[in-house]
């Protein structure tokens, strides 16, 4: 076995790529592969794939404001990480802004348009295709039982089902470190980046689900009725600001009733649920980000301020403020 100095190994860190020259490479490569065509520049959002490679990583390119005719899918899995600044993005049925940060994760049936306002917004597209999770990810995402039934139930249960993951992670370095790693591995292309990529990727899932049970107070659902429970827990926490109980079953593909009942048997009705994520979101923003509390509070999807800090106090016990310094003491 060989064994490197500390010189080497300074040496091969240097070799890697920093995120902010990964995005140089992307663009100058796409500038190229533009003027070798013959073709000018336009608005797109093509991937810039390095040949040999599992999946494919790019960066949403298109001038500010934007916005392509229709809504696109992908014959992929798509996740979507904002490094910098914000990123809209259009449903069909809904409309969400993603934040530095944040990622969303969008299984081949999600029809959705994105777009940038700003020049200084930068979003990565990370390109997975469906062979990966039945090759590699599937026997190693057996305990982790979010990404395990996300990917799974489209492949194998329900190929129609539209189905998304949104995490807001507000910059976590938890998430960022293996998603940024990531995309360093990809286009700094070191010896068996490959591999590492891949041990990047399985990180990241394993830490956002993680983080998704921290937050949300939820064990792993272990039958049927618990993981449908899960679902229900995983898209109020993505749509707080404005989540219905008919819009959840619409979603979801149940009646609004028959979602009720499981609530009720795990203890809760939906508006408790509300509460529950919105309160969790809450104290998770004021330990893990610098965010005015005025902005937590819109976040959630407050717009009375009194309101909010009688129901903080309720379930804390203390004011955000108070609670903001005990966390971090």
């Amino acid at each position: 076995m060989r064994f490197f100095s500390s010189i080497e190994r300074k040496r091969r860190a240097h070799l890697m790529l920093t995120m902010e020259q990964c995005i140089e490479r992307f663009i100058n490569g796409v500038k190229e592969y533009r003027q070798k065509q013959q073709r000018p520049l336009q608005p797109f959002c093509k991937d810039y794939t390095i040949p040999g490679s599992s999946f494919r990583i790019s960066i949403h390119f298109d001038p500010p404001g934007f916005k392509h005719q229709a809504f696109h899918n992908h014959d992929c899995f798509e996740m979507i990480y904002v490094y910098q600044g914000e990123l809209e993005n259009e449903m069909p049925a809904n409309r969400c802004t993603l934040h530095q940060g944040d990622i969303l994760l969008l299984n081949p049936n999600v029809w959705h348009n994105v777009y940038r306002n700003d020049e200084k917004d930068i979003a990565f597209n990370i390109a997975i295709p469906k062979e990966l999770f039945q090759t590699y990810l599937s026997n190693i995402l057996e305990d982790n039982q979010m990404f395990s039934f996300f990917f799974s139930d489209y492949l194998y249960r329900d190929p129609k089902s539209e189905r998304y993951l949104y995490f807001q992670n507000s910059g976590d370095p938890w998430v960022r470190e293996p998603v940024e790693r990531m995309v360093r591995e990809y286009f700094s292309k070191q010896p068996n980046w490959n591999s590492m990529t891949l041990a990047c990727l399985i990180a990241l899932f394993s830490q956002l689900s993680r983080t998704h049970q921290e937050e949300s107070k939820i064990a792993a659902y272990e039958n049927d009725r618990n993981r449908i429970v899960y679902e229900m827990v995983a898209y109020v926490n993505a749509h707080m600001q404005d989540v219905t109980l008919n819009q959840m079953a619409e979603h979801l593909k149940y009646s609004p009733g028959h979602l009720s009942k499981l609530l009720r048997k795990s203890g809760k009705n939906f508006s408790q649920l509300l509460l529950e994520c919105r309160m969790n979101k809450a104290g998770y923003y004021l330990e893990h980000t610098n965010l005015p509390i005025s902005e937590i509070i819109e976040r959630i999807g407050y717009t009375n301020e009194f309101h909010f800090y009688k129901l903080f106090r309720q379930s804390f016990h203390t004011t955000p403020t108070e609670y903001r310094k005990s966390v971090r003491s």
